[in-house]
This record gives C-alpha cells, sequence and structure tokens, in this order.
C-alpha cells in the first residue's frame, strides 16, 4: 500500500508550477492543512499533465485559487478559510454530494461583496467547474 500525505501552502504566484517551484524552494506559508490518501497500487502521472494534478490538489485549496482567479479577491480570511479546510476535510466526492451547500456560500459570500448571484447561479458554476475536472484529460 502506498499513502500520500499532503500539505498545503498559501503562494503567491502568477502559474502552478511557480507556486509548486516556489514550495519546493521553501517558500509559501504553510496553512496547517495536511491530507492523506492511500491507494494499493503505484500509478504514474505524466509531469505534462497539468490536470493530472488537479486529483492531487484538495477541492477546498482548488475553489478558493478558482475564486482569486476568477475575482481578483483573495476568499474572506475567517469564515472562508474554515470552509476551505472543511472542503479539503471532505475531500471530491463528498464535496460533489454537498454541492449546494457550497452553492449557497459561495453565492452569499458574493452578494456580500455586491455580485447579483443566486444559489442557483453559483450551482450551475460549481456544476460547470466539477464538469470540466471530470473531462480534462
Amino acid at each position: 500500500m502506498i499513502v500520500y500525505k499532503t500539505e498545503s501552502f498559501e503562494v503567491e504566484s502568477s502559474s502552478t508550477q511557480d507556486a509548486i517551484q516556489m514550495v519546493k524552494n521553501g517558500g509559501g506559508s504553510p496553512t496547517g492543512l495536511v491530507s492523506y490518501r492511500a491507494t494499493s497500487t503505484v500509478k504514474t502521472i505524466p509531469q505534462s499533465s497539468v490536470h493530472s494534478l488537479n486529483r492531487f490538489i484538495p477541492p477546498g485549496t482548488m475553489f478558493a485559487r478558482l475564486i482569486k482567479k476568477v475575482t481578483g479577491e483573495q476568499p474572506c480570511p475567517v469564515k472562508c478559510l474554515e470552509r476551505v479546510q472543511l472542503m479539503n476535510q471532505w475531500g471530491w466526492w463528498k464535496c460533489w454530494r454537498e454541492r449546494k451547500t457550497i452553492a449557497g456560500w459561495i453565492a452569499g459570500e458574493a452578494r456580500k461583496r455586491g455580485h447579483n448571484i443566486t444559489e442557483s447561479n453559483a450551482l450551475d458554476i460549481l456544476k460547470a467547474a466539477f464538469k470540466e475536472l471530470k473531462t480534462a484529460k
């Protein structure tokens, strides 16, 4: 059995590869979140496949990055960080099952920032993001 240990870091970077290199070189601020995944076989992941990395980035971290990239704003400092950590603990499958809850969080925070968005709009965006991750090769 192989056990993978993933630690999360906050990094200011314009690209995924730059962020990875910064963390490899000791940069970034640890978030304190550690996740584990176990598998019975070793799987080789092609270095050239950026989408393959999505499976190893916890869902809360992925959505926090997506929010920053789309809006140009950091997710809210306290409540959103708690939600990011909760989503990371849940993992991708449970986040999919809790998508209506997550869409409600997204819509509520967007409205606080002056955006006109409903839970239904946020759910559609969330479904599209999951679909993109699923179909990415």
